[in-house]
């Protein structure tokens, strides 16, 4: 997001050193200069909300991994409704041969956490 607002800035600049040069007529500038503030405030409002919510993020994580610690154990113990929630939750393009796993992927953030 920090690197879009940057490029959004940079973009305003070069739009308003067009207007200055007379390469793009009043009315096109303030258009165009309008949309691009607001898609500036539209990123700044999103960085500040992620900002306030870094602490809420970092226990979503922490939550996925003890999830991901304790799947194998709730998968081996649960019953066919927790099996089911289990791979639902970790796994995707999931094939079953003669009552077994056969081929799956992990979803995300599971694929990188398995590496």
């Amino acid at each position: 997001m920090e690197q879009e607002l940057s490029a959004l800035k940079a973009r305003d600049a070069r739009l308003l050193d067009a207007y200055l040069d007379g390469t793009v007529p009043a009315e096109s500038y303030r258009e165009k200069a309008e949309r691009l503030a607001e898609e500036r405030r539209g990123l700044e409002l999103q960085l500040s909300e992620v900002s306030q919510e870094g602490d809420y993020a970092s226990s979503l994580v922490e939550d996925r991994v003890r999830f991901a610690q304790s799947a194998r154990l709730a998968y081996a113990d649960g019953d066919a409704s927790t099996r089911r929630k289990v791979v639902s939750q970790l796994l995707c393009n999931l094939t079953v041969q003669d009552g077994n796993i056969a081929s799956y992927q992990y979803k995300r953030p599971f694929a990188v956490l398995e590496k």
